[in-house]
């Protein structure tokens, strides 16, 4: 109970305290109300990851929509038409795999541990091809940053297909793809628009939970293997008993 306790505090303090330091620098740098919705989305959408629950990837999508509307006025163009056809499909495709594969009790995912060799030589075919097209998508359409935006992007495509498939190193994935773009944010931020240090404090906090998510999702997996043992030596044990009658 004592543990379970410390768990709920640390949790509520990593919670209401990203959502403080956001508000303060939200209010500093007189952002516009979009910036900070979609700061404190993504403290939701990216906590709610580091704790396994299922709602990280209904929050994934609204927060997706969230980042189009702020991205498009920067020239990212390239970045929103990809999040349409690419990271909005893979987060409406998670919402399925997600409630099929979780525990009914607490509601948390089943952790995946492994993909094949078969799926892992496809993704890494497919991420390869997919980069280089990204890159001259966003290239003829005079994104803004090119190659930020294209590392930003690809980067974050292993991550969304790992959390896709309840594999936990997505978390590792989406650490990288939160200094990529902390750093494109304070890139923008330097060229004048102050308002975008939010999104890099953002990305910041983000790092903050990724770190915490790694560590929890390892917990959440030798909790899960035990649950399965236990089982199966009951179902053993069950076995035997029935053998023996």
């Amino acid at each position: 109970m004592n543990c379970d306790k410390k768990k709920k505090t640390l949790d509520l303090s990593l919670l209401i305290g990203g959502i403080i330091i956001t508000l303060l620098v939200s209010v500093a740098f007189n952002c516009a109300w979009y910036i900070i919705v979609n700061s404190i989305l993504a403290i939701f959408c990216v906590f709610t990851q580091a704790k396994g629950m299922i709602s990280t990837q209904f929050l994934g999508l609204i927060w997706s929509l969230f980042y189009i509307y702020i991205a498009y006025p920067q020239r990212l163009y390239g970045e929103v038409i990809l999040s349409v056809i690419i990271i909005m499909p893979m987060y409406i495709y998670g919402i399925i795999h997600w409630l099929r594969n979780r525990q009914q009790d607490s509601g948390v995912v089943i952790i995946n541990s492994k993909l094949s060799k078969r799926e892992t030589w496809i993704v890494i075919v497919a991420f390869c091809v997919v980069s280089v097209g990204v890159y001259f998508l966003l290239k003829a359409l005079n994104t803004n940053l090119l190659i930020m935006s294209t590392i930003a992007f690809i980067s974050i495509l292993p991550a969304l297909y790992l959390l896709m498939r309840r594999h936990k190193l997505n978390l590792i994935f989406f650490l990288i793809n939160d200094v990529v773009y902390f750093i494109l944010w304070i890139i923008l931020s330097i060229s004048g628009q102050l308002e975008m240090i939010v999104m890099a404090i953002g990305n910041l906090l983000q790092a903050v939970y990724d770190i915490y998510g790694i560590i929890n999702w390892k917990k959440i997996e030798n909790e899960q293997n035990r649950i399965a043992i236990v089982k199966e030596h009951k179902t053993i044990d069950v076995s035997d008993t029935d053998n023996d009658a």
